[in-house]
């Protein structure tokens, strides 16, 4: 029997030398994998499950090409989850969707990232029938590996990084009087937006959708979403974000 270290590293292992498909052992918490070039899911899925996965992730892909003329960022792998014991195995105890650079998880999840991956754990926290918005959750990940990419080590405030990418994704029916906080400024590191959307559901809803509204308002007052793709460019090359956002 292999020992949940050996699981561990061979998933890693694997990471770094996919293979068409493969299965790991769901011994001690770590799930049983299959993958499919860049997308890794759950043994757990029916085939109608994963064809419709795979689906939404060529929409998804589509989606990023449309918004931003080209993709920039490396090839990431996909990593979508339908049971509990993946979700806590990847993405920690908060079971929330992310997009991960290599290097320690900083989700709490077991599993250590050796390439650019994107989890996705809406089925595993979802009640039974939910709509799991599949294509949406990837589009907003995706978002996200495009914005690393683009600000070349330069950054800009989390609200900002999240109203663009809940705005592409649309996974939520965000409406105008949606509202969090007073200010978004008050959400600008990425601690205090992880903790403020970790508070409770609402909470979460509220702020992504108060960022995604303020993103659209700017973009529709400065020309369409072309301005994002200005802004990422100023702001690789040194200029500061309230300088490019308010001006």
């Amino acid at each position: 029997m292999k020992t949940r270290y050996q699981a561990a590293f061979l998933l890693a292992f694997l990471l770094i030398h996919p293979v068409p498909a493969f299965t790991a052992s769901d011994d001690d918490g770590v799930p049983v994998m299959r993958a499919e070039g860049d997308l890794w899911y759950e043994d757990a899925l029916s085939e109608q499950e994963r064809e419709t996965l795979r689906n939404n992730l060529r929409q998804a892909k589509a989606n990023i090409v449309e918004a931003y003329g080209e993709q920039k960022a490396t090839d990431t792998v996909i990593i979508w989850c339908k049971t509990k014991t993946c979700a806590l195995f990847f993405g920690g105890p908060t079971m929330r969707s992310f997009a991960a650079e290599p290097g320690p998880n900083r989700h709490g999840g077991r599993f250590y990232f050796k390439k650019p991956s994107i989890v996705i754990l809406r089925e595993a926290r979802a009640a039974p029938g939910t709509n799991l918005r599949a294509m949406e959750t990837m589009t907003h990940e995706l978002s996200h590996r495009e914005f690393k990419a683009r600000l070349k080590g330069a950054t800009v405030p989390a609200w900002f990084n999240e109203g663009t990418a809940t705005y592409l994704g649309k996974e939520e029916p965000c409406t105008p009087t949606m509202h969090a906080v007073d200010k978004l400024s008050e959400l600008d590191s990425p601690k205090d937006w992880m903790e403020y959307t970790n508070r409770n559901n609402k909470a979460l809803i509220n702020a992504y959708c108060q960022a995604r509204n303020e993103v659209d308002r700017w973009a529709q007052a400065h020309g369409g979403f072309s301005a994002v793709l200005t802004l990422l460019d100023k702001r690789a090359h040194g200029e500061s974000f309230d300088s490019i956002y308010g001006g």
